[in-house]
């Protein structure tokens, strides 16, 4: 069973709203609002309301691992700077951290292969570069590129909000 239009339509105007609300342009006065979309804005709004904040913990998306050579998870690192992590190292964007989890990864793959440890021999080190390429092309497409998201939820259903928008 599918939930309401009007709960659909007020959660993806939840989510504009709060997008909207971060930047210094956004005047709510601007337009009028629906008084049923207000009332259902102010619902979700309303104190003990099912607004959480949701929990990501890895923004790797590239799951290829030639001979084992996996790429290594991108996590939060607590940091307000440089909230992007690879190992111990830390970074202030995504694109960056994503390029040192497909390097290290293909540093690992190509290392493995040179010292003959790579579980298929017949793994060269031109596999690693194009297992490398095609990390990074995961990378710039992944759509969850950032910690901060906003969940909301009725009795069925979570609506969730990527501050991406």
């Amino acid at each position: 069973m599918l939930p309401p239009t009007s709960t659909i339509l007020s959660s993806l105007l939840l989510c504009l709203v709060a997008s909207a609300s971060a930047s210094s342009s956004f005047d709510p006065n601007s337009q009028p609002i629906d008084p049923a979309l207000h009332r259902e804005l102010a619902h979700e709004f309303a104190a003990g309301s099912p607004l959480r904040a949701r929990t990501v913990t890895n923004l790797q998306t590239f799951t290829q691992a030639l001979g084992g050579a996996s790429a290594a998870p991108i996590t939060n690192s607590g940091s307000p700077t440089k909230p992007f992590a690879v190992g111990a190292d830390t970074f202030s964007d995504f694109a960056s951290a994503a390029t040192r989890t497909c390097n290290n990864q293909h540093n690992v793959c190509a290392n493995m292969v040179n010292n003959g440890t790579m579980a298929n021999a017949a793994l060269t080190v031109a596999d690693c570069d194009t297992q490398q390429t095609k990390c990074q092309a995961a990378q710039a497409t992944a759509t969850l590129q950032n910690f901060q998201v906003l969940v909301s939820s009725d009795a069925n259903f979570d609506f969730i909000c990527d501050s991406n928008i």
